[in-house]
Protein backbone atom coordinates (compact mmCIF):
# COMPACT_ATOMS: atom_id res chain seq x y z
CA UNK A 1 0.00 0.00 0.00
CA UNK A 2 0.86 3.93 -0.28
CA UNK A 3 2.90 5.69 2.45
CA UNK A 4 0.87 7.48 4.54
CA UNK A 5 2.51 10.50 4.19
CA UNK A 6 2.04 13.89 1.45
CA UNK A 7 5.07 12.15 -0.49
CA UNK A 8 3.03 9.16 -1.51
CA UNK A 9 1.22 11.89 -3.95
CA UNK A 10 2.64 13.94 -7.06
CA UNK A 11 0.63 16.52 -8.39
CA UNK A 12 0.97 17.75 -12.13
CA UNK A 13 -0.42 20.97 -13.76
CA UNK A 14 -0.52 20.63 -17.89
CA UNK A 15 2.14 17.57 -17.33
CA UNK A 16 4.96 19.98 -15.11
CA UNK A 17 5.69 18.91 -11.87
CA UNK A 18 3.60 20.78 -8.99
CA UNK A 19 4.47 19.65 -5.40
CA UNK A 20 6.36 21.20 -3.14
CA UNK A 21 9.44 20.19 -0.83
CA UNK A 22 7.16 19.02 1.64
CA UNK A 23 5.26 16.44 -0.85
CA UNK A 24 1.89 18.82 -0.95
CA UNK A 25 0.77 21.12 -3.81
CA UNK A 26 2.87 23.90 -5.10
CA UNK A 27 0.29 25.72 -6.81
CA UNK A 28 -3.29 25.75 -6.55
CA UNK A 29 -4.77 27.05 -9.54
CA UNK A 30 -8.13 28.88 -9.18
CA UNK A 31 -11.08 26.31 -10.12
CA UNK A 32 -12.39 27.73 -13.51
CA UNK A 33 -9.06 27.32 -14.95
CA UNK A 34 -9.05 23.99 -14.70
CA UNK A 35 -10.41 21.85 -17.58
CA UNK A 36 -9.89 18.68 -16.31
CA UNK A 37 -8.82 16.51 -13.19
CA UNK A 38 -7.58 12.91 -13.21
CA UNK A 39 -6.30 10.61 -10.24
CA UNK A 40 -4.17 8.27 -11.42
CA UNK A 41 -4.15 6.02 -8.50
CA UNK A 42 -2.04 3.09 -9.34
CA UNK A 43 1.33 2.75 -11.05
CA UNK A 44 0.72 0.58 -14.12
CA UNK A 45 1.62 2.84 -16.65
CA UNK A 46 5.80 3.03 -16.79
CA UNK A 47 5.38 6.96 -17.75
CA UNK A 48 3.93 7.89 -13.92
CA UNK A 49 6.65 7.88 -11.40
CA UNK A 50 7.48 9.31 -8.44
CA UNK A 51 5.22 8.43 -6.32
CA UNK A 52 3.23 5.31 -4.08
CA UNK A 53 0.09 6.49 -3.47
CA UNK A 54 -1.62 8.85 -6.45
CA UNK A 55 -1.15 11.00 -9.18
CA UNK A 56 -3.59 14.10 -9.43
CA UNK A 57 -3.11 15.47 -13.33
CA UNK A 58 -4.74 18.71 -13.72
CA UNK A 59 -5.30 20.18 -17.32
CA UNK A 60 -5.80 24.12 -17.99
CA UNK A 61 -8.36 25.42 -20.24
CA UNK A 62 -7.48 26.99 -23.29
CA UNK A 63 -9.15 29.58 -25.47
CA UNK A 64 -11.19 29.07 -28.55
CA UNK A 65 -12.07 30.98 -31.87
CA UNK A 66 -14.94 32.86 -29.76
CA UNK A 67 -14.53 35.35 -26.44
CA UNK A 68 -16.43 33.39 -23.36
CA UNK A 69 -15.84 34.65 -19.97
CA UNK A 70 -17.04 34.29 -16.60
CA UNK A 71 -17.72 36.60 -12.78
CA UNK A 72 -18.39 35.30 -9.85
CA UNK A 73 -18.82 36.70 -6.24
CA UNK A 74 -19.44 35.14 -2.99
CA UNK A 75 -19.91 37.20 0.36
CA UNK A 76 -20.52 36.47 3.83
CA UNK A 77 -20.19 39.14 6.80
CA UNK A 78 -22.49 39.69 9.79
CA UNK A 79 -25.16 41.64 8.35
CA UNK A 80 -26.55 38.78 6.36
CA UNK A 81 -25.32 35.94 9.18
CA UNK A 82 -27.65 34.29 11.61
CA UNK A 83 -26.25 35.26 15.19
CA UNK A 84 -25.12 31.91 16.72
CA UNK A 85 -27.09 30.69 19.45
CA UNK A 86 -26.04 32.17 22.93
CA UNK A 87 -24.25 34.97 21.54
CA UNK A 88 -25.19 38.43 22.52
CA UNK A 89 -24.14 40.01 19.41
CA UNK A 90 -23.04 39.07 16.01
CA UNK A 91 -19.07 38.06 15.23
CA UNK A 92 -17.42 40.78 12.77
CA UNK A 93 -16.85 38.38 10.15
CA UNK A 94 -16.15 39.42 6.55
CA UNK A 95 -15.12 37.04 3.75
CA UNK A 96 -15.05 37.67 -0.04
CA UNK A 97 -14.60 35.26 -2.84
CA UNK A 98 -14.25 36.60 -6.20
CA UNK A 99 -12.80 35.89 -9.17
CA UNK A 100 -13.43 35.58 -13.27
CA UNK A 101 -11.89 34.26 -16.09
CA UNK A 102 -11.93 35.31 -19.96
CA UNK A 103 -10.41 33.46 -23.03
CA UNK A 104 -10.26 33.82 -26.66
CA UNK A 105 -8.01 34.44 -29.60
CA UNK A 106 -5.40 37.06 -29.25
CA UNK A 107 -6.79 39.92 -31.20
CA UNK A 108 -5.15 43.43 -31.19
CA UNK A 109 -7.75 45.75 -33.40
CA UNK A 110 -5.73 46.04 -36.83
CA UNK A 111 -2.55 44.81 -35.93
CA UNK A 112 -2.94 41.08 -34.75
CA UNK A 113 -5.56 38.09 -35.65
CA UNK A 114 -5.52 35.29 -33.50
CA UNK A 115 -7.89 33.76 -35.10
CA UNK A 116 -6.00 33.57 -38.71
CA UNK A 117 -2.99 33.07 -37.25
CA UNK A 118 -4.36 30.59 -34.37
CA UNK A 119 -3.21 32.07 -31.23
CA UNK A 120 -5.78 31.89 -28.57
CA UNK A 121 -5.11 32.51 -24.71
CA UNK A 122 -7.03 31.93 -21.60
CA UNK A 123 -6.72 34.14 -18.15
CA UNK A 124 -8.11 33.21 -14.50
CA UNK A 125 -8.39 35.19 -11.27
CA UNK A 126 -9.17 33.74 -7.75
CA UNK A 127 -9.15 36.26 -4.74
CA UNK A 128 -10.12 36.27 -1.18
CA UNK A 129 -10.36 38.65 1.77
CA UNK A 130 -11.14 37.28 5.02
CA UNK A 131 -11.60 39.05 7.98
CA UNK A 132 -12.82 36.80 10.84
CA UNK A 133 -12.88 36.79 14.90
CA UNK A 134 -10.72 33.76 16.65
CA UNK A 135 -9.37 32.34 19.71
CA UNK A 136 -11.53 34.53 22.22
CA UNK A 137 -11.51 34.81 26.07
CA UNK A 138 -9.28 36.91 28.44
CA UNK A 139 -5.71 37.50 29.35
CA UNK A 140 -4.18 38.95 32.19
CA UNK A 141 -2.43 41.97 32.04
CA UNK A 142 -0.72 44.51 34.81
CA UNK A 143 -2.67 46.54 36.52
CA UNK A 144 -2.71 50.45 35.69
CA UNK A 145 -1.12 50.76 39.05
CA UNK A 146 1.33 47.77 38.74
CA UNK A 147 2.83 49.92 35.84
CA UNK A 148 3.95 52.76 37.90
CA UNK A 149 5.26 49.80 40.10
CA UNK A 150 2.93 50.15 42.99
CA UNK A 151 1.86 46.95 44.39
CA UNK A 152 -0.42 48.12 47.37
CA UNK A 153 -3.18 47.25 45.73
CA UNK A 154 -2.14 44.09 44.60
CA UNK A 155 -3.85 41.10 45.75
CA UNK A 156 -4.44 37.16 44.84
CA UNK A 157 -5.96 34.34 46.29
CA UNK A 158 -4.21 31.07 46.47
CA UNK A 159 -6.14 27.79 48.47
CA UNK A 160 -8.99 30.02 49.93
CA UNK A 161 -6.62 32.55 51.15
CA UNK A 162 -6.23 36.00 50.38
CA UNK A 163 -3.04 37.83 49.98
CA UNK A 164 -2.78 41.38 50.34
CA UNK A 165 -4.85 43.72 51.98
CA UNK A 166 -6.03 46.24 49.18
CA UNK A 167 -7.34 45.03 45.76
CA UNK A 168 -10.72 43.85 47.01
CA UNK A 169 -9.83 40.08 46.34
CA UNK A 170 -12.60 37.57 47.85
CA UNK A 171 -12.49 34.26 48.67
CA UNK A 172 -15.57 31.32 48.71
CA UNK A 173 -13.87 29.69 51.40
CA UNK A 174 -15.82 29.65 55.41
CA UNK A 175 -15.26 30.94 57.04
CA UNK A 176 -12.97 33.10 55.24
CA UNK A 177 -9.05 32.51 56.97
CA UNK A 178 -7.23 36.05 57.89
CA UNK A 179 -6.14 38.06 55.16
CA UNK A 180 -2.08 37.46 54.71
CA UNK A 181 -0.05 40.00 54.18
CA UNK A 182 1.19 40.90 50.31
CA UNK A 183 5.54 41.76 50.34
CA UNK A 184 7.60 43.15 47.59
CA UNK A 185 11.70 42.80 48.59
CA UNK A 186 13.83 44.86 47.13
CA UNK A 187 16.49 42.57 45.69
CA UNK A 188 19.57 44.78 46.11
CA UNK A 189 19.07 45.05 49.62
CA UNK A 190 19.73 41.80 52.53
CA UNK A 191 20.66 41.42 56.00
CA UNK A 192 23.90 39.20 55.47
CA UNK A 193 23.22 37.35 58.91
CA UNK A 194 19.07 35.93 58.40
CA UNK A 195 19.33 36.29 54.56
CA UNK A 196 16.72 38.53 54.33
CA UNK A 197 15.79 41.38 52.11
CA UNK A 198 14.35 44.68 52.87
CA UNK A 199 10.94 45.26 51.81
CA UNK A 200 9.98 48.30 49.61
CA UNK A 201 8.28 51.02 51.09
CA UNK A 202 4.65 50.82 50.90
CA UNK A 203 4.99 47.76 48.34
CA UNK A 204 6.29 50.63 45.47
CA UNK A 205 8.97 50.24 43.09
CA UNK A 206 11.15 53.52 41.95
CA UNK A 207 13.73 52.35 40.31
CA UNK A 208 11.76 50.90 36.93
CA UNK A 209 13.77 49.80 34.18
CA UNK A 210 13.64 51.66 30.83
CA UNK A 211 13.03 48.71 28.89
CA UNK A 212 10.06 48.24 31.42
CA UNK A 213 8.86 51.73 30.58
CA UNK A 214 9.16 51.28 26.88
CA UNK A 215 7.42 47.53 26.80
CA UNK A 216 4.20 48.82 28.84
CA UNK A 217 3.58 51.69 26.94
CA UNK A 218 3.11 49.03 24.32
CA UNK A 219 0.38 46.85 26.48
CA UNK A 220 -2.78 47.75 26.25
CA UNK A 221 -4.35 48.71 29.52
CA UNK A 222 -7.21 46.69 31.28
CA UNK A 223 -10.46 47.23 29.61
CA UNK A 224 -12.75 44.52 32.45
CA UNK A 225 -13.47 44.46 35.95
CA UNK A 226 -10.90 41.53 37.12
CA UNK A 227 -11.78 38.06 38.53
CA UNK A 228 -11.02 39.13 42.21
CA UNK A 229 -11.96 35.62 43.32
CA UNK A 230 -8.70 35.13 41.53
CA UNK A 231 -6.35 37.70 42.06
CA UNK A 232 -6.71 41.94 41.09
CA UNK A 233 -5.55 41.35 37.93
CA UNK A 234 -7.04 38.03 36.72
CA UNK A 235 -8.99 37.76 33.68
CA UNK A 236 -8.86 42.09 33.12
CA UNK A 237 -7.90 42.17 29.68
CA UNK A 238 -10.65 40.76 26.58
CA UNK A 239 -8.90 39.22 23.76
CA UNK A 240 -9.54 41.41 20.14
CA UNK A 241 -8.11 38.46 17.85
CA UNK A 242 -9.23 39.06 14.10
CA UNK A 243 -7.55 36.95 11.51
CA UNK A 244 -6.66 38.90 8.57
CA UNK A 245 -6.38 37.00 5.28
CA UNK A 246 -6.03 38.12 1.91
CA UNK A 247 -5.31 36.23 -1.80
CA UNK A 248 -4.93 36.18 -5.25
CA UNK A 249 -4.06 34.53 -7.69
CA UNK A 250 -3.88 33.85 -11.67
CA UNK A 251 -3.43 31.82 -14.52
CA UNK A 252 -2.75 32.55 -17.88
CA UNK A 253 -2.27 30.21 -20.86
CA UNK A 254 -1.37 30.98 -24.80
CA UNK A 255 -1.77 28.48 -26.69
CA UNK A 256 -0.63 28.78 -30.74
CA UNK A 257 -1.01 26.39 -33.46
CA UNK A 258 2.12 27.06 -36.22
CA UNK A 259 0.85 24.35 -38.28
CA UNK A 260 -0.83 20.74 -38.68
CA UNK A 261 1.86 19.40 -36.98
CA UNK A 262 3.38 22.14 -34.41
CA UNK A 263 1.44 23.37 -31.40
CA UNK A 264 3.04 25.28 -28.50
CA UNK A 265 1.80 26.25 -25.10
CA UNK A 266 2.88 27.98 -22.31
CA UNK A 267 1.43 29.08 -19.24
CA UNK A 268 2.57 31.13 -16.20
CA UNK A 269 0.78 30.91 -13.20
CA UNK A 270 1.04 32.94 -10.21
CA UNK A 271 -0.42 33.36 -6.48
CA UNK A 272 0.03 35.02 -3.35
CA UNK A 273 -1.22 34.90 -0.35
CA UNK A 274 -0.91 37.04 3.28
CA UNK A 275 -2.19 36.61 6.89
CA UNK A 276 -2.31 38.25 10.33
CA UNK A 277 -3.47 36.63 13.02
CA UNK A 278 -2.54 35.96 16.86
CA UNK A 279 -3.01 39.76 17.49
CA UNK A 280 -4.89 39.81 21.37
CA UNK A 281 -4.23 43.21 21.73
CA UNK A 282 -6.80 44.32 18.88
CA UNK A 283 -4.52 46.96 17.19
CA UNK A 284 -2.99 48.63 20.38
CA UNK A 285 0.30 49.46 19.55
CA UNK A 286 0.17 48.09 15.78
CA UNK A 287 0.31 44.48 16.94
CA UNK A 288 3.80 44.99 17.68
CA UNK A 289 4.18 42.59 20.78
CA UNK A 290 2.11 40.02 20.05
CA UNK A 291 0.78 38.98 16.36
CA UNK A 292 2.02 36.60 13.89
CA UNK A 293 1.94 37.26 10.21
CA UNK A 294 3.16 34.83 7.33
CA UNK A 295 3.03 34.93 3.63
CA UNK A 296 3.22 32.53 0.38
CA UNK A 297 3.54 32.87 -3.12
CA UNK A 298 3.96 30.42 -5.66
CA UNK A 299 5.14 30.75 -9.15
CA UNK A 300 5.01 28.57 -12.23
CA UNK A 301 5.75 28.29 -16.05
CA UNK A 302 5.72 25.87 -18.24
CA UNK A 303 6.81 25.66 -21.76
CA UNK A 304 5.61 23.23 -24.48
CA UNK A 305 5.73 21.99 -27.90
CA UNK A 306 4.17 19.24 -29.50
CA UNK A 307 5.36 17.69 -32.87
CA UNK A 308 3.28 15.44 -35.23
CA UNK A 309 6.51 13.42 -36.58
CA UNK A 310 3.94 11.41 -39.03
CA UNK A 311 0.54 10.07 -38.58
CA UNK A 312 1.42 7.47 -36.06
CA UNK A 313 4.19 9.42 -33.95
CA UNK A 314 4.06 12.15 -31.56
CA UNK A 315 7.03 14.04 -30.04
CA UNK A 316 6.40 15.85 -27.33
CA UNK A 317 9.00 18.76 -25.52
CA UNK A 318 8.25 20.31 -21.78
CA UNK A 319 10.24 22.59 -19.61
CA UNK A 320 8.97 24.21 -16.37
CA UNK A 321 9.95 25.91 -12.91
CA UNK A 322 8.30 25.79 -10.14
CA UNK A 323 9.00 28.59 -7.00
CA UNK A 324 7.49 28.62 -3.86
CA UNK A 325 8.64 31.04 -1.22
CA UNK A 326 7.17 30.93 2.43
CA UNK A 327 7.97 33.20 5.19
CA UNK A 328 6.72 34.02 8.87
CA UNK A 329 8.08 36.51 11.43
CA UNK A 330 6.51 38.25 14.33
CA UNK A 331 5.98 42.44 13.89
CA UNK A 332 8.56 42.85 16.76
CA UNK A 333 11.37 41.35 14.46
CA UNK A 334 13.38 44.46 13.55
CA UNK A 335 12.07 46.62 15.83
CA UNK A 336 14.59 49.57 16.96
CA UNK A 337 15.54 47.66 19.80
CA UNK A 338 18.07 51.06 21.02
CA UNK A 339 14.49 52.60 21.56
CA UNK A 340 13.76 49.81 24.29
CA UNK A 341 16.50 50.95 26.89
CA UNK A 342 18.99 47.90 26.01
CA UNK A 343 22.63 48.01 26.01
CA UNK A 344 24.11 48.56 22.62
CA UNK A 345 26.57 45.62 23.84
CA UNK A 346 22.94 43.34 24.37
CA UNK A 347 21.89 44.36 20.93
CA UNK A 348 25.23 44.09 18.84
CA UNK A 349 24.42 40.25 20.17
CA UNK A 350 21.52 39.71 18.73
CA UNK A 351 21.29 37.88 15.64
CA UNK A 352 18.36 40.12 14.20
CA UNK A 353 17.44 43.53 15.79
CA UNK A 354 13.80 43.55 17.44
CA UNK A 355 12.04 43.17 20.44
CA UNK A 356 13.42 39.99 22.98
CA UNK A 357 10.70 37.49 23.61
CA UNK A 358 9.43 37.47 27.48
CA UNK A 359 7.39 35.81 29.52
CA UNK A 360 5.97 36.07 33.18
CA UNK A 361 4.44 39.80 32.34
CA UNK A 362 1.25 39.02 31.06
CA UNK A 363 -1.31 35.51 31.44
CA UNK A 364 -2.83 34.31 27.78
CA UNK A 365 -0.37 35.46 25.31
CA UNK A 366 -0.14 34.00 22.00
CA UNK A 367 2.96 32.43 20.46
CA UNK A 368 5.00 31.47 23.73
CA UNK A 369 4.92 34.98 25.17
CA UNK A 370 5.74 38.92 24.43
CA UNK A 371 7.97 40.08 21.83
CA UNK A 372 9.97 38.27 18.83
CA UNK A 373 8.99 34.50 18.81
CA UNK A 374 9.92 34.21 14.74
CA UNK A 375 12.45 36.44 13.78
CA UNK A 376 11.71 35.55 9.97
CA UNK A 377 12.14 31.98 9.11
CA UNK A 378 11.71 31.49 5.51
CA UNK A 379 11.65 28.94 2.77
CA UNK A 380 12.45 28.52 -0.92
CA UNK A 381 12.05 25.86 -3.51
CA UNK A 382 12.71 25.95 -6.69
CA UNK A 383 12.21 22.82 -9.05
CA UNK A 384 12.93 23.14 -12.58
CA UNK A 385 11.80 20.01 -15.00
CA UNK A 386 12.53 18.67 -18.19
CA UNK A 387 10.36 16.21 -20.07
CA UNK A 388 10.57 14.56 -23.39
CA UNK A 389 7.85 11.94 -24.68
CA UNK A 390 7.47 10.14 -27.91
CA UNK A 391 3.80 8.93 -28.81
CA UNK A 392 4.09 6.07 -31.14
CA UNK A 393 0.81 3.86 -32.46
CA UNK A 394 1.84 0.46 -34.21
CA UNK A 395 -0.84 -1.77 -35.12
CA UNK A 396 -2.78 -2.71 -32.02
CA UNK A 397 -0.13 -1.09 -29.69
CA UNK A 398 0.31 2.58 -28.62
CA UNK A 399 3.92 2.25 -27.79
CA UNK A 400 5.69 5.60 -25.14
CA UNK A 401 9.34 6.05 -24.85
CA UNK A 402 10.10 9.29 -22.48
CA UNK A 403 13.03 10.83 -20.31
CA UNK A 404 12.48 13.00 -17.36
CA UNK A 405 14.94 15.00 -15.33
CA UNK A 406 14.03 16.77 -12.40
CA UNK A 407 16.57 19.39 -10.51
CA UNK A 408 15.03 20.31 -6.47
CA UNK A 409 16.20 23.17 -4.90
CA UNK A 410 15.60 23.99 -1.02
CA UNK A 411 16.64 26.79 1.05
CA UNK A 412 15.34 27.73 4.62
CA UNK A 413 16.02 28.93 8.03
CA UNK A 414 14.53 29.76 11.37
CA UNK A 415 16.10 32.44 13.56
CA UNK A 416 13.68 31.55 16.39
CA UNK A 417 13.80 34.14 19.00
CA UNK A 418 16.75 35.74 17.57
CA UNK A 419 16.27 38.83 19.48
CA UNK A 420 16.53 36.99 22.26
CA UNK A 421 13.98 35.72 25.06
CA UNK A 422 13.55 36.36 28.78
CA UNK A 423 11.79 34.49 31.59
CA UNK A 424 10.10 36.46 33.96
CA UNK A 425 8.64 33.45 35.88
CA UNK A 426 5.46 32.55 35.92
CA UNK A 427 2.64 34.69 34.37
CA UNK A 428 0.98 35.49 37.82
CA UNK A 429 1.69 36.50 40.99
CA UNK A 430 0.58 33.59 42.78
CA UNK A 431 4.11 32.05 42.71
CA UNK A 432 7.28 33.65 44.60
CA UNK A 433 10.27 34.56 42.27
CA UNK A 434 13.77 34.42 43.63
CA UNK A 435 14.51 38.18 42.59
CA UNK A 436 11.58 40.18 44.58
CA UNK A 437 10.68 37.59 47.20
CA UNK A 438 11.90 37.90 50.99
CA UNK A 439 14.82 35.26 51.61
CA UNK A 440 16.12 33.49 48.42
CA UNK A 441 17.67 30.82 50.13
CA UNK A 442 14.62 29.90 52.90
CA UNK A 443 11.11 30.75 51.97
CA UNK A 444 11.32 31.75 48.29
CA UNK A 445 10.46 28.49 46.21
CA UNK A 446 7.44 27.59 48.42
CA UNK A 447 6.36 30.92 49.99
CA UNK A 448 3.15 32.57 49.70
CA UNK A 449 2.90 36.71 50.01
CA UNK A 450 6.20 37.47 48.97
CA UNK A 451 7.91 38.25 45.65
CA UNK A 452 6.14 39.30 41.95
CA UNK A 453 7.02 38.32 38.68
CA UNK A 454 5.61 41.64 37.14
CA UNK A 455 7.81 43.60 39.90
CA UNK A 456 11.30 42.20 39.21
CA UNK A 457 10.17 42.34 35.26
CA UNK A 458 9.82 46.04 36.33
CA UNK A 459 13.28 46.01 37.91
CA UNK A 460 14.95 44.35 34.65
CA UNK A 461 15.63 41.04 36.41
CA UNK A 462 14.68 37.88 34.48
CA UNK A 463 15.48 34.70 35.98
CA UNK A 464 17.03 33.02 32.69
CA UNK A 465 17.66 34.06 29.23
CA UNK A 466 19.43 33.47 25.81
CA UNK A 467 19.81 34.24 22.49
CA UNK A 468 20.01 31.90 19.70
CA UNK A 469 21.83 30.98 16.12
CA UNK A 470 20.10 28.81 14.12
CA UNK A 471 21.70 27.72 10.86
CA UNK A 472 20.47 28.26 7.26
CA UNK A 473 20.98 25.81 4.53
CA UNK A 474 20.61 25.55 0.42
CA UNK A 475 19.41 22.05 -0.10
CA UNK A 476 19.60 20.29 -3.99
CA UNK A 477 18.89 16.91 -5.25
CA UNK A 478 18.47 15.66 -8.71
CA UNK A 479 16.22 12.89 -10.42
CA UNK A 480 16.52 11.32 -13.84
CA UNK A 481 13.97 8.87 -15.09
CA UNK A 482 13.57 7.04 -18.61
CA UNK A 483 10.44 4.56 -19.16
CA UNK A 484 9.12 2.59 -22.33
CA UNK A 485 5.49 1.40 -22.02
CA UNK A 486 3.17 -0.39 -24.33
CA UNK A 487 -0.41 -0.55 -24.04
CA UNK A 488 -1.29 -3.94 -26.11
CA UNK A 489 -4.91 -4.10 -27.22
CA UNK A 490 -5.25 -8.03 -27.20
CA UNK A 491 -8.45 -8.00 -28.31
CA UNK A 492 -11.60 -5.63 -27.20
CA UNK A 493 -12.01 -7.43 -24.00
CA UNK A 494 -8.33 -7.56 -22.84
CA UNK A 495 -6.08 -4.97 -23.06
CA UNK A 496 -1.88 -5.55 -21.49
CA UNK A 497 -0.26 -2.40 -20.09
CA UNK A 498 3.54 -3.93 -20.36
CA UNK A 499 6.40 -1.06 -19.31
CA UNK A 500 9.59 -0.32 -17.81
CA UNK A 501 10.91 2.34 -15.59
CA UNK A 502 14.41 3.10 -14.55
CA UNK A 503 14.84 6.07 -11.58
CA UNK A 504 17.68 7.45 -10.10
CA UNK A 505 18.48 9.92 -7.62
CA UNK A 506 21.17 11.35 -6.55
CA UNK A 507 21.82 12.17 -2.26
CA UNK A 508 20.82 15.48 -0.92
CA UNK A 509 24.23 17.94 -1.03
CA UNK A 510 24.83 20.93 1.06
CA UNK A 511 25.74 24.31 -1.54
CA UNK A 512 28.32 25.29 0.85
CA UNK A 513 29.04 21.44 2.32
CA UNK A 514 26.85 22.54 5.70
CA UNK A 515 24.96 20.27 8.09
CA UNK A 516 23.16 20.53 10.83
CA UNK A 517 21.61 18.60 13.81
Amino acid sequence: GAQNSNSATQYRLDGAYDSSSGGTIGFIPPQDSIAEFRVTSNAYDASIGRQSGATIDMVSKTGTKDFHGSLYEYNQNNLLNARVWGAATLAPEHLNQYGGTIGGPVWIPHVYDGRKRKTFFFFSYAGIHLHAPVNTGFMTVPSLLERQGDFSQTCFVTSGIIYGTGGGCTTTKSPAPATQPFTVYDPSTINTTTGNRTAFFQNKITNISPFATAIMALIPPPDRAPDLGTSSDANNFVKKEVQRDLYGGYTIRLDQAWNNSNHSYANISRNNWTEASFNPFGGFANDVLNSFNQARKQEIFTLDHNIVLNPRMVLDLRYSVLNAYGNAFSPSAHYDASSLGLSSNFISQMPEQGIPLFTGVVNGAEQGGLGTSNGGSYTIDTFQTIDVGLTHSYRNHTFKYGFEHLIQQNAGGNPANSAGSFSFGSATNTSADSWTCQNPIKNCPASQGNGSNVAQFLLGLPTSGSIPTNATAFWSQHYTAAYFQDDWRVSSKLTLDLGLRWDYQTGVTERFNRNYT
